[in-house]
Parts: C-alpha cells; structure tokens; sequence
C-alpha cells in the first residue's frame, strides 16, 4: 500500500505543478514514469522511477520538493529538482510560473535570518535557475546544516510571496537519493 500512495502523491504533486495548458501538452510518454523508490522527511522527497521509452528502460534519481503555494484558478508552484550527471557532482534545477518577479536578494539560504548563501536570479532564463557544479556541491554543504531556504517574488497576479522551505530533512534526502542511485548504477 505504501508504494501506491507514495506513486500517487508524486503523480499528484508532479500534475498540480503543471499550469492547466501545461498538463494539455503533455504526452502519455511524461506521465508513463512508474515510482519504484519513494522516501520523505519534511518537505524533501527522494525518489526513483523509470520507465520504457521505445524499447529502451530508462532510469531516474532524484531529490524534490514541489509547492503550490497558490490553487487555480490563479494557480502557483514552485519547484526544485536535484539529480546527480556524474557521481560526484549535483545539479539543482529551481523552477518558478511565468511572470515571476524575484525580490532583490530573494533567493537565498538563511541561517538565524541571516544569508549564508544566495542567487542571482538574473542567471534564471525562462524561470529556471540551474546551479551545477561545484558551485550545487558547495550548496549541497550548506543546505545539510539548519536553516531554511527563502525565496520572495511577486507573481503574475500581482501578488507577493515568501516562501521559506526548512532545510531539515534535505540531508537524509540526499543521502538516501545517492544510495537508491548507486543501487541502480545511476
């Protein structure tokens, strides 16, 4: 019953992420994935999935957290997508809705309030804000002690948000992602 739930909450988190004309251009190949790892504390996930994509098995590691912080019809998410291209290196993916303006120093980890870490959100094309390298080991580094990750932005609703995501949790979720990937040879 536990791998049920947990394929249908990521399905479930995975569709609210999309905007109502996103989930029309999807293909029956984006929601084929089958969940075959599944492992959460607080807001962070570590899952694996795969699926057949034209005769070849294809296979994924990764760390998540999706949040809709606003249900449709003014719908809002984010979203942040950890993977790992080589064996010793991480790659963040952050991914905001279209006509997303981030705060000035909006997009930053902090520690008793203060800022140990941040973004230039002028590096986001299209809303999507990579951090690759050694640049996501040394964010991997910070994100394993306390504090949380804070990202403010007006919508395209004109509303503004501050979304604060707890960084407890965020450790074990990458251990976990980096085992359930070596299981599998990824």
């Amino acid at each position: 019953m536990k791998p049920l739930f947990a394929a249908i909450s990521l399905f479930t988190a995975m569709a609210a992420l999309l905007p109502i004309n996103a989930m029309a251009e999807n293909s029956v190949e984006d929601w084929s994935w089958i969940v075959d790892h599944y492992e959460q504390d607080g807001p962070w996930i570590s899952a694996c999935d795969h699926r057949d994509d034209a005769g070849k098995p294809v296979n994924r590691c990764y760390v998540s957290l999706v949040e809709v912080y606003a249900p449709r019809p003014q719908f809002g998410a984010a979203f942040v997508f950890v993977t790992s291209p080589e064996p010793t290196t991480l790659e963040y993916e952050f991914r905001f809705e279209k006509g997303t303006v981030f705060e000035s120093g909006g997009f930053a980890v902090q520690r008793d309030g203060k800022p140990v870490w941040s973004y230039d959100t002028a590096n986001c094309p299209d809303l999507r804000c990579i951090v690759k390298g050694s640049e996501a080991n040394e964010l991997a580094t910070i994100m394993r002690q306390p504090g949380e990750m804070t990202i403010a932005f007006k919508d395209v609703h004109g509303r503004d948000w501050k979304l604060q995501w707890p960084l407890a949790g965020f450790g074990a979720m990458l251990d976990d992602f980096r085992k359930a990937a070596t299981q599998r040879g990824l």
